[in-house]
């Protein structure tokens, strides 16, 4: 079915295996607040198909469910709502930007997907808010492709980006839910690009191209094979904590050569400094020359302190050794303590960070 014409109010619900197109250069929307609405329900397909402006549009208000599917295909960018109103809704369907550059009043993402299936790039611009919403709100870019959002993303929801494409989002977000890269590059270029506590790369590439795109209370989960970080900025940034492979990694300065770079995981000029991590492992302890010797396992940028005691009965009093901090050598950092061993009953030794 086509529709063509202008003015009016109107809802329509469609639903079946049809395709409803809207199409022409007049426009479905009669003033700021009326217009055409549309919710696109299982196995339904709505195509957007006007020569759109800033004052012609397809419809003013657009759900989309679970199984339906909304795809632009006209030019323009201004299908869906108007410069001051209008409310995209994604409830578990597909909106598919096709290769386009769409401008939106504003949208709330519960569930489904936000796609781009066409090799030509697409951006996706909001006049007032991106609400993300729901536990899994899934991106999809298409191989070779990318998708644009410029705009910040607020809520409470979880980003989840699939396919091979490139995301990128350019916002100071603000939505609490995790951010998760199954595959293709999720491409973050500003200060809070990531403003979650948990980020996942299970596969492809998370791009940071700023010192402070991720959140200082992050944890960075990244998997030890088929996962890439690019930390593609000078200096550092600091995160919380920092996990390879599932084993959560020690505080210190990771990155490319010549910072510590478990599973090759991390590429770029930058480093990423993790603050926390788990108790330091002495790993050999020898006597010579009537001293003690430890080593223990360490992160390169890290800065270690060698404390003793001789009780462990509370309360527990230990005391520092090393006058300064002792700085890591290597993965593996070694330190002979001053004074002689002889006539020791027992001696307690810990390395702290």
């Amino acid at each position: 079915m086509v529709a063509v014409g202008s003015g009016g109010v109107a809802t329509l619900t469609l639903t079946g295996t049809g395709t409803f197109q809207t199409s022409g250069s007049l426009n479905n929307v009669s003033t700021s607040t009326t217009g055409l609405s549309m919710t696109v329900n299982n196995g339904a397909l709505l195509l957007m198909d006007k020569t759109s402006s800033s004052s012609v549009h397809s419809l003013l208000n657009l759900t989309v469910n679970t199984g339906g599917t909304a795809r632009v295909t006209g030019t323009g960018g201004y299908q869906m709502g108007n410069p001051a109103d209008g409310l995209v809704t994604l409830g578990g369907g597909t909106l598919d930007l096709s290769g386009s550059s769409e401008n939106v009043f504003s949208l709330t993402f519960n569930s489904g997907t936000l796609q781009n299936s066409s090799v030509n790039p697409a951006t996706l611009t909001m006049a007032s808010t991106f609400n993300l919403h729901g536990a899994a709100c899934k991106f999809d870019v298409a191989s070779g492709s990318s998708l644009f959002i410029p705009n910040a993303i607020s809520g409470i929801g979880s980003l989840i980006l699939n396919d091979s494409g490139t995301l990128t989002l350019g916002g100071i977000n603000t939505y609490s839910g995790s951010t998760t890269v199954n595959s293709g590059t999720l491409d973050v270029n500003a200060t809070g690009s990531i403003s979650t506590n948990v980020v996942t790369v299970n596969a492809g590439t998370l791009e940071m191209d700023n010192t402070a795109a991720m959140a200082s209370a992050a944890t960075l989960n990244v998997a030890a094979a088929g996962a890439t970080v690019n930390l593609n900025y000078g200096g550092t940034q600091t995160i919380n904590a920092l996990y390879v492979g599932g084993v959560q990694q020690a505080p210190g300065i990771y990155g490319a050569s010549p910072a510590y770079n478990p599973s090759s995981v991390f590429t770029g000029s930058g480093t990423i400094t993790i603050s926390s991590g788990p108790p330091v492992t002495i790993a050999t302890s020898t006597i010579s020359g009537d001293q003690l010797n430890i080593c223990w396992n360490s992160v390169n940028g890290g800065n270690y302190n060698v404390f003793t005691t001789t009780s462990l009965n509370p309360p527990v009093t230990w005391t520092p050794v090393n006058a300064n901090p002792i700085p890591a050598t290597a993965s593996t950092t070694c330190y002979t303590l001053p004074g002689s061993v002889s006539g020791q009953p027992q001696l307690y030794v810990t390395v702290m960070q």
